[in-house]
């Protein structure tokens, strides 16, 4: 089967697999990068810290979706459709528009919620001991985002080798480094100092990869309309808090009504399931500006083989890595420390539904690529509301 996928894409005038070959690797070496750094968090942190860690995380996630502005895919989408018309102008201007919108809502995000991390802390969580650490951690959300909006600009130019180690490779890379050197002497605020380091030294380095990217427009700034810029991300702000929602509801609740070393065991088993996704990121990074460009041109045949093409490439990896997850749960947990096998029946769980997001395919990628953004948030809303009402219960 896989054969016949690769022989259909080859047909193609950019095909999928020889694209996806540099990026797989590179996701693969995050992949493994991650899985160690997780590792090396839980055995010196433990299942308590490690679940203030990851608390700390999600919260912080919050504030980095509502500094984006659902920026990420419209940038991809707009930029693909500039580079590909070679129109440098409107793609330098689409990228200082959308850094002051991004940069503004960011800073107004970061103030608040380095303000309200006590009361965060102490009223929504009861856990006194997430202050610092949150506080610390929020820090880190504005070279994030800057970071995120240089990468989605790269990936919209198809320049996906250096967006992709920017985005998954650079920043575990720099904390195992990090993690090792120190490992003797740290605590939870050291890790949180060291993650704020990595983001914003991978930041710095974006800035220059982006401004050497593409030829710059002489005697001109360039220029973008705000309206439809903000029209495209509105629609997608809403899924991306939507998804966010999704994502965080488990971890949040668990915060609410359980203990710290519950929601570092539940954690670890998320994270490990979640290594799969990187190729839902793969195949997402490659085709998404595709789908724009096909959409753009009218192409509708070509946009409906690569669909099929990915999906079903992306239903075999998932069910090897499904395989995986079912047959050693008790081993792969305890590469974190004994305290983690606790969590087997919640990491088959998670394996279970995160099967199911892979076997899907790309679709919210070909549904915000193609101009349904409107629709792939109302259905994300059903989602959301649903999840809520399933972990309430």
């Amino acid at each position: 089967m896989l054969n016949a996928i690769t022989a259909a894409v080859k047909n193609q005038k950019q095909g999928l697999l020889p694209s996806a070959a540099g990026i797989f690797a590179i996701k693969v070496s995050a992949a493994v990068v991650a899985f160690f750094v997780n590792v090396i968090l839980a055995r010196i942190l433990g299942p308590e810290d490690i679940g203030i860690y990851f608390l700390a995380l999600t919260v912080v996630n919050i504030v980095f979706v509502i500094g984006m502005v659902g920026m990420n895919n419209t940038l991809i989408r707009f930029a693909a459709r500039s580079c590909e018309k070679k129109d440098w102008p409107t793609l330098s201007g689409l990228y200082r528009i959308s850094a002051m919108i991004v940069l503004s809502v960011t800073t107004v995000a970061l103030i608040l919620t380095l303000v309200f991390a006590p009361w965060i802390a102490d009223a929504v969580f009861s856990k006194p001991e997430l202050a610092t650490p949150l506080r610390l951690m929020s820090l880190g959300v504005l070279p994030m985002n800057i970071l995120t909006l240089h990468v989605n600009m790269l990936k919209g130019m198809q320049r996906f080798k250096s967006s992709t180690v920017m985005e998954s490779l650079a920043i575990p890379v720099i904390m195992v480094v990090l993690l090792l050197l120190f490992r003797k002497s740290i605590g939870i605020s050291e890790v949180v100092l060291f993650y704020i380091s990595a983001i914003a030294l991978v930041c710095f380095v974006s800035f220059f990869v982006w401004h050497r990217s593409y030829p710059k427009p002489a005697g001109s700034k360039g220029s973008f309309d705000t309206g439809i810029l903000m029209q495209t991300s509105l629609p997608l702000f809403g899924v991306a808090v939507l998804n966010l929602f999704m994502n965080m509801t488990d971890t949040v609740m668990l915060g609410i009504w359980k203990d710290s070393q519950v929601i570092g065991i539940y954690g670890v088993a998320l994270r490990l399931t979640a290594i799969s996704s990187m190729f839902l990121l793969v195949i997402n990074t490659i085709v998404a500006p595709k789908f724009s460009i096909l959409f753009d041109r009218g192409d509708h045949t070509e946009l409906s083989k690569l669909a099929r093409e990915s999906t079903l490439l992306m239903a075999l990896i998932a069910a090897m890595f499904l395989a995986l997850f079912l047959s050693v749960p008790s081993f792969i947990l305890s590469l974190f420390g004994q305290g983690f096998t606790a969590g087997v029946r919640v990491l088959i769980i998670l394996a279970l539904g995160q099967f199911v997001v892979l076997a899907t395919g790309p679709v919210a990628a070909l549904l915000m690529m193609t101009g349904y953004e409107k629709f792939h948030r109302n259905t994300t809303a059903l989602s959301a509301a649903l999840n809520v009402v399933l972990n309430f219960t």
